[in-house]
Formats: structure tokens, sequence, C-alpha cells
């Protein structure tokens, strides 16, 4: 017979999540030990002969730093000096300029009156080509001068002096958020690859079997300490205690009682990896419950040698595992070896 299954493993984000927030107190933990270690390394490194020769290092920079910037702003402000001198004596040449023009302006009108005499005639175009010296020499400062710009602002800005950082604060925080998520990502891990059946659904999915009842998640129970974290976070992922322990039992025996009409069986073998006092408990409940059929409960057939001999006696099994406890591989063996015994497995109930 062939006993091998396949099984693509769905990953339940919701569920993943859950696991990961329930160990929240172990990753909480392991975030505060980051963060004392990052802070006592951050202390122990800054109080160092290193951390002080960088110092220094720093100090001296920032005294370059500081040279270069007077100096650029002392070519400014001297650029700037000469720009409004200038721009001074921009104003000058300019009345100068108008000055000469208006006198060569007077002596051309001057130069008009016929009753001159011919040597004042001559002093006069002598004095003009004196003027038009004196406006060409004024016009070529001018232009000079009105060609000379503002010096641009220099840019560069007065360095700051370096203060030693000797607070762990920053260092703190990084090894708060790397615990935090370091510890989340550990924890991820470990549940994925864990083998541990976690719901109903590992089983019954993967093996095609019948759920008769599931009871509630031990995961549900909150600490003493910080209880009320637990609580919210239970009820956001919605893994309140929804039925009792007892209605958990009444509706594994009705589904029994149901599915029993088409499969009849007068002795039933409830057998899984589940704590063997569970085991009992459960038989016990079905048989109170079950009229004409016989309950036995025996450990896994995997790991007893009892149960294995009273496989043959039995017209069928049901499997009891348990949460947390009970591996996947585990199922799948005891599954092959009650088929390879010609038994019927009835359902699984997971406690």
């Amino acid at each position: 017979m062939d006993n091998s299954y396949q099984y693509e493993t769905e990953i339940d984000l919701k569920e993943l999540l859950y696991s990961i927030f329930r160990k929240w107190r172990i990753i909480v933990v392991c975030g505060i030990l980051c963060a004392v270690a990052f802070g006592a390394y951050k202390y122990m490194d800054a109080s160092g002969e290193a951390a002080q020769e960088a110092f220094e290092d720093q100090v001296k920079a920032y005294e370059q730093s500081l040279v270069s910037y007077n100096n650029t702003m002392e070519d400014y402000e001297r650029n700037l000096a000469e720009f409004e001198t200038a721009d001074a004596e921009l104003e000058r040449q300019s009345e100068r300029l108008e000055h000469f023009e208006g006198l060569l302006e007077d002596e051309l009108h001057r130069i008009e009156d016929s009753t001159l005499s011919s040597d004042e005639v001559a002093n006069f175009y002598m004095r003009i080509e004196i003027l038009k010296e004196f406006i060409n020499e004024c016009e070529s400062e001018v232009d000079r001068l009105e060609a000379m710009k503002a010096p641009a602002e220099p840019t560069a800005k007065e360095p700051e002096y370096p203060v030693m950082n000797t607070s762990p604060v920053k260092y703190i925080a990084l090894g708060l958020v790397l615990g935090v998520f370091g510890a989340a990502f550990i924890v991820c891990v470990i549940d994925l690859m864990s083998d541990k059946v976690k719901d109903i659904k590992d089983i019954t999915r993967r093996y095609g079997l019948r759920a008769l009842g599931t009871f509630e998640n031990d995961d549900a129970k909150v600490g003493k300490v910080f209880g009320f974290i637990d609580r919210i976070i239970i009820k956001v992922f919605g893994h309140e205690r929804r039925i009792s322990e007892d209605e958990s039992y009444a509706l594994a025996a009705a589904n029994f009682d149901n599915f029993a009409l088409e499969t009849p069986a007068k002795t039933v073998l409830i057998t899984g990896f589940a704590d063997e006092k569970k085991l009992s408990k459960l038989a016990d409940s079905m048989s109170s419950r079950t009229e004409g059929v016989k309950f036995i409960a025996g450990k896994s057939p995997l790991v007893s040698t009892e149960t294995t001999k009273q496989l043959p006696d039995v017209d069928s099994v049901i499997l009891a595992e348990e949460r947390n406890r009970s591996t996947n591989a585990g199922v799948e063996g005891e599954i092959a070896a009650i088929r390879d015994m010609g038994k019927d497995i009835f359902g699984v109930v997971l406690l």
C-alpha cells in the first residue's frame, strides 16, 4: 500500500504573526539585551584612546577649515571694499566728465565770436584740444569703473567646533531595533521550520481525514505579568475561548454519532501522540456520550507495543493529537502503521 502523501504547505501569515506576537516577552528581552550591549560598547569606545585621537583629528580639521573660511571672507571683504571705492570714484569721474563737457561747449560757443583775434582763436583751439583729452580720459575711466561688478557673496559656511559625542542613546536605540527584529526573525524561522501540529487543518488537509473535534488552544492563556498585553493579542488575532472544554467533548461525540451512521463501529481505539491522561479522558467522555460503542485509549502505536497488539481487535481508530506536541511526521507514521494493519481511521481530534 502506498502511504506517501503529497501536500503543499501553505503559510498562514496571520497565524505566523500570532506566533511571533505571543513570544513578545522573549523578543522584548532580546531587544533590551542588545540595547544594553550596544550602549555599553559605545560608552567604552567613547572613553578610549582611539576616540580621543579621533576627536583631536576632528579639531585639527576644524582649525584648517576655519583658516580657509577666514581667508575666503577676507578676500570677499577686500573685493567688496574695492567695489565700493570704485563706485564712489565712478560718481566723481562722472561729475568731472560733465564739467569738462560743459567747458568744451562754452568754448565752442565763444570761438564763434568773429571779433576775436587770430591769437585768441589759436588759444581757444588749444584749450579745446586739452578739454577733449580730459574728456577722453574721463570716459575711459568711467567705462572701466562701470565694467566692475560687485563680488559674489561667498557660499562657504563657518565650520562648527566638533563635539565629542559620548552619548550612547543612538546606539541603544539601534541595539533595541536590531534586537527586536532579530529575535522576531528567529522566532519566525523556528515557527516555519517546526514540524509540530498547530491546527487540525494541518492533519485533515494533508491526510484527508475527518475532523471530529478540536479543543481550545492552550496558547490563549495569559501570563501573570503584563497579562493585558496577552489578552489584547489574543483578541486581535481571534483566539479567544469560544466554547468550554465540556462542550468540545460533546461536539466530538456528536460528530462521531453522525459519521457512525455511514461507518458503523463497535470498538474504537483512541490513540495518538497526545498526553496519555488526555487520551483516557477523551475515551471516557466518548463512552459516556455514545451508546453501544466501546472506546479504549492507548498511546501511539509507534511508541506502544500494547497499542499495536490492540489494533487487530478494534473496528476503527480515532487519532487524538495534541497541539504543539504531535508532529506531522509522527502523524504520518501513525497513519501508515494503522492502515498497514488494514484498519480504518474514523477521524481525528485535536486536543
